[in-house]
This record gives C-alpha cells, structure tokens and sequence, in this order.
C-alpha cells in the first residue's frame, strides 16, 4: 500500500488482529508527539458492522470476494433499503510514541493518514522527523492537525534497534462465517472462540485467525 492511494483510495484489503500484546496508538485530546517508523502504511477496507458485540458494534477488515457484509449493502442498496453498515477505509503504521518511548501501531481512518500523506509530500521522508498529531472535540466532531516537529531530531541507536511489528502478519481475514457471526449480534470472541473449537481436532492452521475492535479509531 502506497500514501498515494491514501489521497486518491480505491483498493480493497485484509483483515484484523492475532496478538493480545500488540500495542495500539491511542492519541489523546491535545498533541500527541510520535515519529513514524514504516516507509508506508498498511491499508484496507473496514465494515463497522453495528449488532455485533449483541448490539454494541465493531469493526471487522473486509475480505473482500465472498464478504458477507458487502454482499448485503448491495442487496439492502438493490432493495432500497436503509444501509445498517458503513465501510471506511483504515491504515496502520509503525510509530514510536513519545509520550509511552514504545513502539505502537497507529490505525486510523483517512483524517490522521491523508494529513501525514500531505506532510510527506511537503516535508519529505516521514521517518525523518517527529509529528504532532493534535486531536480535538470528541465523537463525529473530532478533528486532527498533523505538524512537523522542528528542529528535526535523528533516531538514537536503542531507538533505530526498536523491533517493529509485521503489521500485515498482524491482520488476518476473518472467515464467511466468522463475520456472518458477527452480524447475528456475536461477538468477537464468540465467532472466533467457535472457529478453533470447531478446528481443534483437525488443524491448528488458522487458529490466528482473529478481529480486533477498533472502536474510535477506525472511526475516525
């Protein structure tokens, strides 16, 4: 995935999270100071799909040929029908938080991502400088202003040693089933928690296979 289809978006992607120790970003109201660490984001597509978590929603990367809910907001546009689920697209990065001196991952929607991509292509290189990312409001009326940080400060050693997360490793697809659990009012748990027992005496291959709730950050 390139900061150039952050700008102009129009491919589809995967899906979700397997490790209960990955360390997510999550940005306070004010300015959050943090220093991207990956050359590019990882992106995708990702349905809010509101009934699960019986009736306290999440979010869940579409998987694009064979997806339950893209095949229902067709049906529900083809019948005219009030659309229940929204699609977004979602992007994740590597960045050190200044405020933690731990290594994150930065998942968000195109609001903080399509800022960074500006500054990229103002400023160069995003690894090169710190940004400020400041957060204000709450709910549908948050907003972002991403700012260079000056004067540019180089990475110490322990700091470029950092291990980085394999993002895409990360994200896995959910199944037809897992996310047709989900819209029946499941929870995350629940469908992923069935699809090992179901698989426990005949492969551990897809055991991985699991979701994450992003909450406000994807809606953002």
């Amino acid at each position: 995935m390139s900061w150039n289809e952050i700008l102009n978006p129009t491919n589809n992607n995967n899906t979700n999270n397997n490790e209960s120790a990955v360390k997510y970003c999550k940005l306070k109201v004010g300015t959050n100071k943090l220093r991207v660490l990956d050359e590019e984001p990882y992106s995708r597509w990702s349905h809010w799909i509101p009934q699960a978590n019986s009736g306290k929603g999440t979010s869940v990367d579409c998987i694009g040929k064979g997806c339950p809910v893209c095949e229902k907001i067709k049906e529900d546009k083809k019948n005219g029908a009030k659309q229940k689920y929204s699609t977004k697209k979602a992007h994740a990065i590597n960045v050190l938080n200044r405020e933690t001196n731990e290594v994150e991952i930065l998942d968000s929607g195109n609001k903080i991502f399509q800022g960074l991509a500006i500054l990229l292509s103002q400023m160069g290189d995003l690894r090169g400088y710190d940004v400020n990312i400041v957060k204000s409001g709450s709910g549908t009326s948050t907003t972002y202003q991403v700012l260079p940080v000056y004067p540019p400060v180089p990475l110490t050693d322990a700091e470029k040693s950092m291990k980085l997360y394999d993002i895409k490793s990360i994200y896995k697809k959910l199944t037809p089933e897992q996310i047709l659990g989900l819209m029946s009012g499941k929870s995350l748990a629940e469908v992923t928690k069935t699809e090992e027992t179901e698989e426990t005496t005949a492969t551990n291959e897809n055991d991985t296979a699991l979701g994450v709730d992003f909450g406000e950050a994807i809606a953002d």
